[in-house]
């Protein structure tokens, strides 16, 4: 994406995928009581297992009729009303301005998502509505993502996603809190400047991501903000004038 980002989108690559890229979860991964159980887990790995022995059939005999799947009358009347309102989101001033590639795929995208829910779940008869709504909550928050991935966003807030990713891995680590003079020095070259620096701290400040303490006479980052001194012993500071704490 780095290199060939806008000829992908250019050629309508990206606008067939389902793409995601979710935030990290880590530090919020609290275990509750209760036992985990698995059963669902090991009867969608027989159903896919199901289904793929169903395709080495169509690959043994490639003329062997194939399953046709449709909308019932109400799920057909849904569809058409998402296209349309999908389609007049294109226009000045709607959700998909700028982004004509991803919705012009997004209502066939609900389509085959639907389908693919109704094969998995051995559905009888035609699509029913429920399925395709069901689709259509899953493609919509995929949507929401393409569009927060490639729309263009303020330079604050594209250092401040560079920024969290660079602290993401101090948070793996195990530590809790870093030196702002640490990433003067050591961070996102881009972010080496005290004003472009504050104002992505700023974002992730409103973003509940990190908090500014001070620790002695040291400005640092409190990178785990969920979490009080009280009930969380940090590991390490990663600091020029302290090593650990």
């Amino acid at each position: 994406m780095a290199k060939n980002g806008e000829i992908s989108r250019g050629s309508g690559l990206w606008a067939r995928f389902l793409v995601c890229n979710p935030r990290s979860t880590q530090g919020t991964r609290l275990i509750g009581g209760g036992v985990a159980t698995w059963n669902c887990c090991e009867k969608f790995s027989e159903r896919i297992g199901e289904i793929l022995k169903e395709s080495v059939g169509f690959l043994m005999d490639p003329a062997r009729s194939r399953l046709v799947i449709r909308f019932s009358q109400a799920a057909a009347q849904k569809w058409i009303e998402i296209f349309n309102a999908i389609e007049s989101g294109i226009g000045p001033g709607g959700r998909f301005f700028g982004m004509g590639d991803h919705a012009s795929k997004l209502a066939d995208n609900i389509a085959r998502v639907a389908a693919l829910f109704h094969f998995f779940e051995r559905g009888s008869g035609d699509i029913a509505l429920e399925t395709l709504d069901a689709a259509a909550d899953v493609c919509f928050w995929y949507s929401g993502e393409f569009l927060r991935l490639f729309t263009s966003l303020p330079q604050e807030e594209i250092d401040a996603q560079e920024l969290d990713d660079w602290l993401q891995v101090r948070r793996e680590a195990g530590d809790r809190f870093v030196a702002k003079n640490i990433i003067l020095q050591k961070g996102p070259g881009k972010l080496r400047k005290v004003k472009r620096l504050d104002s992505a701290i700023e974002v992730l400040s409103t973003q509940g991501k990190v908090l500014l303490s001070k620790l002695g006479n040291v400005t640092c980052l409190d990178i785990f903000p969920e979490y009080s001194m009280s009930n969380f012993s940090p590991r390490t500071i990663i600091s020029p004038y302290k090593s650990s704490i």
